[in-house]
C-alpha cells in the first residue's frame, strides 16, 4: 500500500477545506459590508432623493439661501429671466421675491392633442430650455404639466404625469443630467381659468417650468464664482 499517496491526498483535502472556509468567510464579510456600501450615499445623491419626494410648493420654498448671498442669487435668476424672455418665452419671477423664475408654455407647443409623446414641433422649445441644464444642479427645475377639464380626474392625472415624465426623459436622452429635474402631473388641480370656453381650456392646457437656485449655484456664489 502506498502510504505516501494517502498523505498527499489527505494534505490536499485539508487545503481544499481551508480554502472553502476562507472563501465562505470572505463571502460572509462581503455580504456584511455590502449593505453599508449601498447605503453610503453622497450628499448630492441624498439631496436628489429628498427633492424627488417633495411637493411642488415644498420644492419652491427650498433651499433656504444664506442672507448674505440672497441678492447675488436674485441677480443670477434675473439674468435667467432675461435670457428666457429674449428667447421668446413667457416668463416671470414673481415667486419668492425674484428667487424663482417661472416659464409657461402652451401644451400644444410641445404635444399633440391627447398625446404624451413630444411632438416634432416641440423639439425646438425644449432645445432652447436645455441650454440652461448644461451645469448639473445649477438650478433645481420643476416640470409641472396642467390640463383642461376634459376627461376624468384619473385620466387627466395620468395624461399630465406622462407628459411631464416624457419632457424629463427627452432632456435625459439629449445627454443632460436630470436628477435635479422633477416632473409633476397636475391634472386640472390648478386651472388658470374656470370659464367654460375654448379659450379658457386652451389657457389651462399648459406646461409651467420653475427654475430655483440649485446647490451648484449656491456653492458658486459662496466661492465667488
Amino acid at each position: 500500500m502506498n502510504l505516501g499517496f494517502f498523505k498527499i491526498a489527505e494534505r490536499d483535502i485539508f487545503r481544499n477545506l481551508a480554502a472553502m472556509k476562507l472563501t465562505k468567510i470572505i463571502t460572509i464579510l462581503g455580504l456584511a459590508v455590502l449593505p453599508m456600501a449601498v447605503s453610503a450615499k453622497s450628499s448630492i445623491e441624498k439631496y436628489h432623493d429628498e427633492i424627488a419626494e417633495l411637493s411642488v410648493d415644498a420644492n419652491l420654498a427650498s433651499p433656504e439661501i444664506p442672507k448674505k448671498h440672497v441678492e447675488e442669487a436674485k441677480t443670477r435668476m434675473a439674468d435667467l429671466l432675461a435670457r428666457l424672455r429674449k428667447s421668446g418665452f413667457t416668463a416671470d419671477a414673481d415667486e419668492r421675491d425674484g428667487l424663482v423664475v417661472t416659464m409657461t408654455i402652451p401644451a400644444g407647443e410641445l404635444f399633440l392633442p391627447n398625446d404624451t409623446l413630444i411632438a416634432p414641433h416641440g423639439v425646438k422649445p425644449l432645445m432652447t430650455i436645455s441650454r440652461h441644464l448644461k451645469v448639473p444642479d445649477y438650478y433645481k427645475v420643476l416640470v409641472t404639466v396642467h390640463s383642461d377639464d376634459t376627461g376624468t380626474e384619473e385620466y387627466l392625472n395620468l395624461l399630465t404625469r406622462a407628459r411631464a415624465d416624457n419632457i424629463v426623459n427627452w432632456f435625459e436622452k439629449q445627454g443632460f443630467r436630470t436628477e435635479g429635474v422633477i416632473p409633476y402631473g397636475m391634472g386640472f388641480d390648478e386651472p388658470v381659468s374656470v370659464e367654460p370656453s375654448r379659450s379658457a381650456r386652451a389657457l389651462n392646457r399648459r406646461v409651467e417650468i420653475y427654475f430655483v437656485p440649485g446647490p451648484q449655484m449656491i456653492e458658486n456664489i459662496k466661492a465667488g464664482r
